[in-house]
């Protein structure tokens, strides 16, 4: 913890490292944040990075929950309904802590979800807590009048109003766990973890933080193989789980350990998988169950707030809460992702043969137990029929549009067609699925059908176990009569889809696909413990050996007698909608609002920061949220150590336009686009130290690139100066292309005599250009080519474009034109924050395409201000490519000059 300053604001004392000055852009960050909070007001915040973004968020979000939670422990006081008496206070044990936790528990069930009022209301199955009132008084009324007396007035005592604050908790969300552990660092230096002010947590998946090897190992994946081996009657229990769950199901206090033993208030997953290896204690268990009881702040991935399926099984409750997304700007793609599913042959008749052989086990075990009526059992073969019933009319309804597809026309091993959703729902009727998307009742009654059949355990001090002397027989056959994690995931999408598509028919469209496998593919091989939210992972679909995989085959006679073994789905033989082809249904939700207002539509408040907003007024329409508060920051890097241009031509003065078409054309005389650029990348090479970036719109154009590089000879003179690298399109080789980078940029002399450090080519969207830091010397120079427009024969964004043009006028959203321009600006604007990283900081940006030069030389373009407003600010104009280079040149030089200074001053 570093020393702190209290700056007063909005009558909060926000917290703020001591030996620094707040940025005017800290300053208006933490006053819009303040004033949202008190307000319950949102606010959109673009700051670019090095600006502090992170402290001025952090600063203000605890310090405003800290004086919160002290007007809350005095709204509990002064509560007449929950204040404290002299009698109460009197009969406190002495020496017992007065946390402010205490003040967590007796609060209006309006903000507070706390677990001892859970436990009361959870014991009344099936009734919400108005139900189960209106049936207590039923009860007092149907009673004597004098218990009817006393019973009413006890009622009228409970009339006195709450004063009570709410609970309220902060969520801050990143886009990776990376990036959480760089925002604990900046928590870290704050004072309010280190004290009983406020606790954190960090919610994260058991991938992350698992310490049990053997689960680690399983061939099913550690969530599945955690899940499998806590389960209720498993035989090898978790041991690292039961030391942090201690005894007769109470947990320890790894909190407490941690403060105490470790002197580590606040920790990151690195530091708590640590203690967890080092106490044997499960860290994933500890922070997303333990902690999660009394956390005040939630550190997490956006996905467990934004995604229906995880935050339903998680531990996130963004109700009353200050939510902070962090690296906001690609939500709405996260959020039309989170309401978009996705179904495959392969995953639907393993979830339908699953649930019919479960139902034909258990059936069996009953008639076996001679028993007419066992109880759980009978209600767990109940669940099981209902949902064998849904997944034959779901694979009925899938059949009926492969089958279609497959008459459609194939281009390149693939067929596909895309389906207004209204066009399609005589089938759904058809198929007797539309009683799911129609009727709130139906939905709420399948879902709970769905969680019964996960759920299901024997009731303790079951009369008819005991009876029968086999209650541990009885619980075993429950756990065997669970869907496996491919069917409760296959059914819980459609719950979800089901859910969004009755509140909005028209913001869904369905596409449907088949495309010839690449590999080996069986479709009657499944590993049922395949749990991913979408089914087109790579592995899902490729054959494999594993002890895990089972075969669904029956074994028949033919006439002649022999024995013949055929595929075999839900005890019947199955024939592929179309062998060798992966067969999928796609349900693409257009309109981000749809899981973004799901999500937080009970909020206190919420905060979108990101460097690079901009285009920063489409939230709002795209959201369908109001954004009252908008802070755009300016750089706090000094101009003089930024150089900025729009370029539109290399050295011998060919326009360069970075369309597919300019880049086939051909101009007698003059070099093709891609050599004029390749011959620019080596100007700058030649010029700039150290480490380059080049972003482009596609690994096509990349190669192209390359290829054209190679062919005039300017690609063997950059391999002279730099190191030169791609962007992996398989994301698992990045961590070595990104050591050999920092490793060529750290060392130059140790690839060649004459190089100076590497060159990374990458593309717009890509992992490199939207999160990784490259400060410093990792990138000295930024080159983005062209306008990074999405795909516009991609059918998704053909359906994104359609929508919005249509719903213009009746959503109040971008036409589809707009809105696929800002996709591209957006993506633009990512990239180009890569490099300047803090205050001394230095580097160059480069915008190479005469559309953007254009841009610039237009002040009212409306166009300009679609490009962050601190790349605007700074960009420079040039008479020509000469004066461009030797401005280019001219500023390195300076540069270098100025380390060269601070380098002797420091030594």
């Amino acid at each position: 913890m570093e020393p702190c300053q209290d700056i007063m604001m909005w009558n909060v004392p926000v917290q703020f490292p001591a030996h620094l000055t707040p940025y005017p852009s800290q300053s208006s960050i933490m006053q819009k944040c303040l004033f949202s909070f008190e307000r319950k007001h949102n606010c959109l915040i673009e700051s670019p990075t090095g600006s502090g973004k992170t402290m001025a968020l952090l600063s203000a979000g605890v310090s405003w929950l800290n004086s919160y939670k002290i007007k809350r422990r005095q709204s509990k006081k002064e509560c007449k309904v929950h204040g404290c008496s002299d009698q109460k206070k009197s009969s406190k044990v002495k020496g017992e802590q007065d946390e402010s936790d205490f003040f967590e528990e007796d609060c209006t069930e309006e903000y507070d979800d706390d677990d001892s009022r859970t436990s009361i209301t959870s014991g009344i199955p099936g009734k919400e807590n108005s139900s189960y009132l209106a049936s207590l008084l039923s009860n007092i009324l149907a009673s004597g009048p004098e218990n009817n007396l006393k019973k009413m007035g006890s009622l009228k005592k409970e009339e006195v109003p709450c004063t009570c604050l709410g609970k309220v908790t902060i969520y801050y969300a990143t886009r990776t766990h990376k990036q959480i552990a760089q925002v604990i660092k900046e928590y870290k230096r704050l004072p309010f973890g280190y004290g009983h002010d406020l606790k954190h947590t960090i919610l994260g998946a058991r991938e992350h933080s698992c310490i049990n090897q053997e689960v680690k190992r399983d061939p099913k994946g550690v969530s599945a193989a955690c899940t499998e081996i806590n389960k209720k009657g498993s035989v090898t229990k978790c041991a690292f789980k039961e030391n942090v769950m201690g005894t007769n199901g109470q947990f320890m206090d790894v909190r407490k350990r941690l403060r105490e033993s470790y002197q580590m208030p606040i920790w990151d997953l690195e530091e708590l998988v640590k203690f967890g290896e080092d106490t044997k204690s499960c860290p994933y268990y500890a922070s997303s169950v333990q902690f999660a009881k009394d956390a005040d702040i939630f550190f997490c991935p956006f996905s467990y707030l934004v995604d229906p399926i995880v935050r339903e099984n998680g531990s996130a409750n963004p109700k009353n809460a200050i939510i902070i997304l962090d690296e906001a700007h690609n939500v709405e793609d996260v959020c039309r992702g989170s309401s978009s599913f996705e179904f495959s042959e392969k995953e639907i008749i393993h979830s339908l043969n699953d649930l019919f052989e479960k139902l034909k086990t258990l059936d069996y075990e009953i008639r076996k137990a001679k028993i007419n009526s066992m109880g759980e059992l009978n209600k767990q073969k109940e669940y099981l029929t209902g949902l064998l019933t849904f997944m034959k009319q779901f694979l009925e309804f899938f059949r009926v549009f492969g089958d279609e597809v497959d008459k459609s026309p194939e281009k390149f091993g693939s067929k596909g067609k895309t389906y207004l959703m209204k066009s399609i729902m005589p089938i759904f009727v058809k198929c007797g699925l539309s009683q799911y998307t129609t009727s709130l009742k139906v939905w709420a009654e399948f879902k709970s059908i769905w969680s019964n059949s996960i759920n299901a355990q024997e009731e303790e001090g079951s009369e008819e176990g005991s009876k029968a002397g086999n209650s541990k027989k009885t619980s075993s056959t429950l756990e065997n009569a669970k869907p496996f994690s491919l069917t409760i995931v296959c059914i819980e999408k459609f719950i979800f889809f089901a859910k969004y598509l009755m509140e909005d028919t028209e913001s869904y469209r369905m596409h449907f696909s088949m495309e010839k496998s690449k590999t080996p593919y069986d479709l009657f091989h499944m590993d049922h413990q395949h749990t991913n939210r979408f089914a087109n992972q790579s592995d899902f679909y490729g054959d494999s050996n594993s002890s895990s995989l089972m075969t669904t085959s029956l074994i028949t006679e033919s006439g002649d007698g022999i024995m013949n073994e055929i595929n075999s789905i839900a005890g019947k033989e199955y024939i592929p909608i179309k062998s060798d082809y992966i067969v999928k249904m796609q349900l693409w939700n257009m309109d981000p609002a749809t899981s973004f207002k799901d999500a937080f539509a009970e909020a206190r408040s919420i905060i979108l920061a990101s460097g690079t907003l901009s285009p920063i007024d489409t939230f709002t329409s795209e959201l369908g949220t109001p954004f009252k508060s908008i802070v755009q920051g300016d750089q706090v890097i000094p101009r003089e150590q930024i150089f900025a241009c729009a370029v539109q031509s290399g050295p011998s003065n060919r326009p360069i336009i970075a369309t597919y078409s300019e880049m086939k054309s051909v101009i007698p005389g003059k070099p093709t686009v891609l050599a004029e650029l390749g011959a620019l990348i080596l100007d700058v090479c030649q010029i700039v130290p150290k480490g380059v970036l080049v972003f482009t719109s596609s690994y096509n154009t990349m190669d192209s690139l390359f290829e054209e590089m190679s062919k005039v000879k300017t690609m063997s003179k950059i391999k002279a100066l730099k190191l030169v690298l791609k962007e992996p399109r398989n994301g698992k080789e990045l961590d070595q292309v990104m050591s050999d980078f920092k490793e060529a940029v750290a060392d130059p002399k140790s690839v060649s005599r004459t190089c100076t450090g590497a060159i990374m080519f990458a593309v717009f969207r890509g992992k490199i250009s939207e999160g990784i830091d490259f400060a410093d010397d990792l990138a000295r120079c930024v080159i983005s080519v062209g306008i990074p427009f999405p795909n516009y024969t991609d059918e998704q964004v053909v359906e994104k474009k359609k929508y919005n043009t249509i719903n213009k006028q009746a959503k109040n959203v971008l036409s589809g034109d707009d809105w696929y321009k800002i996709q591209a600006y957006r993506a633009l604007n990512q990239a180009l924050g890569r490099c300047l990283r803090h205050r001394n900081d230095w580097g160059l940006i480069l915008l190479v395409d005469k559309r953007l030069a254009d841009i610039q030389r237009q002040a009212n373009h409306p166009d300009k201000y679609k490009i962050s407003k601190w790349v605007v600010d700074n960009l420079a104009t040039f008479g020509g490519y000469g004066p461009f280079k030797k401005g280019m040149s001219d500023f390195v030089q300076k540069r270098l000059e100025a380390d060269a200074v601070n380098d002797g001053a420091n030594h």
